[in-house]
């Protein structure tokens, strides 16, 4: 979502949606309902599935659980400055209306 729009620029702008979305339709949205229908069937977390599917994978729910912390972490920080600078907008002098000549 952060950095979508400068992708889809960089990689030739509205052409860039028709193989994002024929990939979407071929693969993301068939695999999303399939890890849907495997922990509805084990009746098991993101974590547990791998470990019950094969104990030799059980790494794998273990390290996209690291991973989903990580990227939360990172929007929340992103989140966390946007409402910063937002109540700071509120001051009756902005702290970025004067730029200070020893950097510039």
């Amino acid at each position: 979502v952060w950095r979508f729009p400068y992708l889809a620029q960089k990689n030739g702008g509205g052409a860039f949606l028709i193989p994002y979305f024929v990939m979407l339709f071929i693969e993301g949205i068939p695999i999303f309902y399939l890890e849907l229908a495997i922990g509805q069937r084990l009746r098991k977390g993101a974590i547990g599935v791998w470990n019950q599917v094969s104990p030799y994978m059980a790494g794998i729910g273990i390290s996209s659980a690291v991973v989903s912390f990580n990227v939360a972490l990172y929007y929340n920080t992103i989140i966390a400055w946007c409402l910063f600078y937002f109540v700071q907008s509120f001051q009756s002098e902005l702290p970025w209306a004067e730029c200070p000549n020893k950097y510039f």
